[in-house]
């Protein structure tokens, strides 16, 4: 049998980079095992510095990634093509998805996976040309992201990893010491807020899961890895009401504890009731910022009023909060901090951490497509080094007065002892 080894790079600026395991990878893993002539293998590489790295001889490999990783997936392809010039490399994830010229130029890669990369792996190993292959992008030809099916897909291949190191609680260890698991429930999101990828990962579409499969995934996680614990990771799993209903008819005696994100606009008091009953602990709302100003200029389409009005119902359910909030936002100015400081005095008593990042306007967002119309300046020559926004205040952005808020904002935050998670230093 032939060998694909799908890599899963490592992310050093985070706290931790085994928070939450590559799934979109592991998705294409479980997808691609069926095949009765490879074999599929993941080398995890998350947590390891350069030199101990170890990345098994296949026939073939994947690699996956984020745009900061990308300075990290050219190391990887110099190795692999040091190694073994005639062996065929595909990176997929996000950056390969939004921008493959930047990789298909600046590396030695042999093409890009765009959208789900389940069907045009499976494509590449059953000895398709990648002309033909639906997804798929080489210097030679181009293709458009692909999407697949969700509703009652296989579960990722977390067997293929040390998954009981990714279940030590981290950044929602205020919630308890239990397993924490993560799962996607859909895919996509029908908002276009300018700092997020989403509408071009996806195309502005939402794809659902349906509510039996989610729950045996969620039964799965139970009995396999003992798990006391589960992150819906979706970007905004209140769309559908009936079906988080129907989930949390289905999951209401497994006896896991859960958690959420979604928008400030889609709060439901009787809904939340319903999901407490199931195991829900708390939701993870973006709050962004706490100016309206700010707000309508990153097309957030909520309102800094809608704000404390879902914290208010979140708390009044039992539930505890996390906000999530960002500085250097575009057309933001010293009393668009200060409205953002006041927000934090605010909703102290309704919010139990907060996380605060550096806005970064990656590629596949409107900040990046359309610079001029948020007022920056991006330089798109650049390797894309640093560009994280959260694990370390360090940002190529970050101006001496971006960091001077940033800073500003958390001594606010310290000040009134709301617990924060976001910088090393």
């Amino acid at each position: 049998m032939k060998r694909f080894v799908m890599i899963l790079p490592p992310s050093p600026w985070l706290l931790n980079d085994r928070d939450q395991v590559f799934t979109g990878a592991l998705y294409v893993v479980s997808y691609c095992q069926r095949h009765p002539d490879w074999e599929i293998d993941v080398c995890d590489l998350s947590s390891l510095e350069e030199k101990n790295w170890y990345i098994p001889v296949g026939d073939m490999y994947g690699i996956t990634g984020v745009t900061p990783h990308f300075p990290i997936i050219k190391k990887i392809i110099d190795k692999l093509k040091e190694r073994e010039p005639h062996k065929p490399v595909y990176v997929g994830g996000v950056h390969a998805t939004v921008l493959p010229e930047h990789l298909l130029q600046n590396t030695k890669v042999d093409g890009c996976v765009r959208g789900a990369g389940e069907r045009p792996m499976w494509d590449l190993l059953c000895g398709e040309p990648p002309s033909r292959i639906a997804g798929i992008c080489t210097r030679e030809t181009w293709s458009e992201p692909v999407q697949l099916d969700v509703i009652d897909t296989p579960f990722p291949a977390r067997e293929k990893v040390d998954y009981y190191e990714y279940l030590k609680p981290r950044t929602y260890k205020y919630l308890g010491n239990l397993r924490d698991a993560n799962i996607m429930t859909s895919r996509g999101c029908p908002y276009k807020c300018c700092y997020c990828a989403s509408n071009t990962l996806c195309g502005g579409k939402i794809q659902f899961r349906s509510p039996k499969n989610v729950a045996a995934e969620l039964k799965h996680l139970k009995e396999e890895y003992d798990i006391g614990m589960c992150c819906f990771s979706d970007d905004t799993f209140i769309l559908n009401k009936e079906r988080v209903k129907e989930i949390c008819r289905l999951i209401k005696d497994l006896g896991v504890r859960w958690y959420c994100l979604t928008r400030v606009d889609h709060v439901d008091e009787e809904l939340f009731k319903i999901m407490v009953d199931a195991g829900c602990m708390s939701i993870a709302f973006g709050l962004e910022s706490g100016s309206n100003k700010v707000l309508k200029a990153i097309n957030k389409n909520t309102t800094v009023e809608q704000a404390y009005e879902a914290l208010y119902i979140t708390k009044k359910a039992g539930l505890r909060v996390r906000g999530q909030l960002m500085v250097g936002l575009p057309f933001e100015e010293n009393e668009d901090i200060e409205a953002t400081k006041e927000m934090i005095i605010n909703i102290r008593e309704d919010v139990d951490t907060l996380g605060l990042h550096i806005f970064q306007p990656y590629p596949g967002t409107d900040a990046w497509d359309n610079p001029e119309k948020y007022g920056l300046d991006i330089d798109k020559t650049t390797d894309f080094n640093d560009w994280h926004t959260i694990g370390s205040s360090t940002n190529l952005r970050a101006s001496e007065e971006i960091l001077k808020r940033y800073k500003y904002l958390l001594s606010a935050i310290a000040y009134k002892n709301i617990e924060h998670y976001g910088a090393k230093e």
